[in-house]
């Protein structure tokens, strides 16, 4: 969805506002709230396919900053240079900008309403704003960050550059919230697979997350004059082995296991392996990695076309839930959020 869908979402937005802390958008009220401070927050405007239901409930009037993943050819005062077409060629570029913003029948029989000034307005929005990268620019480093040999890879090593991949993570959900509808598809399409590769990765994080926070519990059972060589419960069989769902790779450690005391966890072979993999590749926090992995679902359910495909892939549903064992409450309201939409289905 582009800058110009942003600027038409407000007009809609205040026509949706039920005043206080919530947006009511069809008859569904959701509670607005504030994201991780570090997390740049979403603009948030399209419905689930059947009930009309907003994610995120509002619309936030953050604008990407330099650094963003989609560039404006030009400035708001050339555009306003620009001659208005004749009513037949302006309504067929119209046209043309409510499709790629794939908005619902009602929100976009609203635009329709608009006068021909205002439908120009939105026209030149939407075309100064282009695609820096590809989804596959994206993709492709995901995708490394999940290959357990790409450590030990220069040529991988360098492909990844200096950005760390909470940053990545970071402009793919900003090409996912403010690009073309077009663009998402071809994120999602049976080429790139992006879903699939966001998905590996989210489970990934979600793994070693768990790892962080048995580690932590441990050494809390240790600074309270507990034996640090206890052994600590039995983990549950840990979530899917992360990577590409055409290898089995793991960074290490094996499903179903009894984990050891403090001393033995710490220096155990794949707490080792995952720490170089996680230093050579600059890889972020794993926290902030799954609040950014659950944002980047959000723009996708923000559509039609993406929240049918995680309804009907087979582990989408329950990495989301699985992310409820995050320990920011901001996160779980995110995650309680994407749950909420996908039962009003």
């Amino acid at each position: 969805m582009g800058l110009a869908s942003s600027k038409a979402a407000n007009s809609i937005a205040a026509s949706s506002s039920n005043g206080g802390g919530s947006k009511c958008v069809d008859n569904v009220i959701i509670g607005t709230h504030n994201h991780h401070p570090d997390i740049q927050q979403p603009c948030s405007l399209l419905p689930s396919p059947s009930s009309g239901f907003s994610i995120g409930g509002g619309i936030d009037t953050w604008k990407p900053a330099a650094s963003s993943c989609h560039v404006r050819q030009a400035s708001i005062r050339s555009r306003n240079l620009q001659p208005m077409p004749d009513i037949g060629e302006l309504d067929r570029r119209f046209a043309k900008v409510l499709a790629s913003m794939d908005l619902p029948a009602d929100k976009a029989k609203l635009l329709k309403n608009y006068d021909n000034e205002k439908k120009w307005d939105i026209i030149c929005d939407q075309e100064m704003v282009h695609a820096k990268d590809p989804p596959a620019h994206y993709l492709t480093k995901l995708r490394t960050y999940l290959d357990p040999k790409a450590s030990r890879s220069h040529r991988k090593r360098k492909m990844v550059g200096e950005s760390t991949s909470t940053q990545v993570l970071r402009d793919l959900e900003i090409s996912l919230r403010t690009n073309h509808i077009e663009w998402v598809k071809e994120f999602l399409d049976d080429e790139n697979q992006g879903l699939d590769a966001l998905i590996d990765y989210l489970s990934f994080r979600l793994t070693m997350m768990r790892h962080e926070q048995r580690i932590q519990e441990a050494k809390s059972e240790s600074d309270e004059g507990l034996n640090p060589n206890k052994t600590v419960a039995a983990a549950d069989t840990t979530i899917a082995s992360y990577g590409s769902n055409e290898t089995n790779h793991k960074l290490g450690g094996s499903n179903g296991f009894m984990r050891p005391g403090l001393g033995d966890m710490m220096d155990s072979p794949s707490i080792k392996r995952r720490s170089r993999h996680i230093a050579k590749l600059n890889m972020g926090l794993t926290t902030d990695d799954i609040h950014v992995c659950i944002m980047c679902m959000r723009a996708i359910m923000n559509n039609k076309y993406g929240f049918n495909m995680v309804i009907q892939h087979r582990e989408a549903i329950n990495c989301i839930a699985l992310s409820l064992i995050h320990k920011s409450l901001r996160t779980k309201a995110l995650v309680l959020e994407l749950l909420a939409a996908i039962c009003l289905v």
